[in-house]
């Protein structure tokens, strides 16, 4: 059996959904924002963001440990799978545009995310905007990282839009610090 072969019997095929599967996700996301969203209040936008990511949550794996912590100041959330096969650690970074979004709402594509890796997963809660104005968000995520890498770890940096953006800049912050060789690479998941 080649290389490629191997490769190949390991991926899971999920075909995409076709047209009417789109317009039928779009729909529903509608369906969670009034035409006059924008003009709402921020606690109201979350309150709405946190009804729709809910809408799409999922149990979390069999055998998938989670548990809340504080690194530093920042609020995160631990998933370790039933089956740890690396001691390489993934940091995601949610998104929602640095003003929704938490551990909570990226809950269940946190705990798919560590299963399908057989990693630890550390899912940073990071200050949210305009409360917190820039680079509080990175900053946290920052503080996060580098306890980790101090400490020896190797990561690999995930985020999601405004989270992407965080992955990236944790990077090059880390490789400015001395730390890049022990950044194994970044998901950057249509960064913002």
């Amino acid at each position: 059996m080649s290389r490629s072969d191997q490769v190949s019997s390991d991926l899971v095929y999920d075909p995409m959904p076709d047209e009417e599967g789109i317009r039928s996700f779009i729909t529903k996301c509608d369906g969670f924002f009034p035409p006059d969203a924008v003009a709402a209040g921020i606690d109201q936008q979350r309150k709405w963001y946190d009804a729709l990511c809910a809408e799409f949550t999922f149990p979390h794996p069999d055998g998938m440990g989670v548990e809340d912590d504080v690194i530093g100041d920042v609020p995160v959330r631990h998933y370790r799978p039933a089956m740890v096969t690396t001691n390489h650690k993934i940091v995601y970074m949610h998104g929602g545009g640095f003003v929704v979004g938490s551990r909570d709402s990226h809950d269940s594509i946190c705990a798919e995310i560590a299963q399908a890796a057989g990693a630890e997963l550390i899912a940073i809660d990071y200050r949210l905007a305009p409360e917190h104005v820039w680079p509080a968000q990175h900053d946290d995520c920052y503080r996060v990282a580098q306890s980790l890498l101090s400490a020896g770890r190797k990561l690999v940096l995930v985020g999601d839009s405004a989270g992407g953006m965080l992955a990236a800049g944790l990077a090059v912050r880390a490789r400015e610090e001395g730390f890049g060789d022990r950044i194994l690479g970044q998901v950057l998941i249509y960064p913002a």
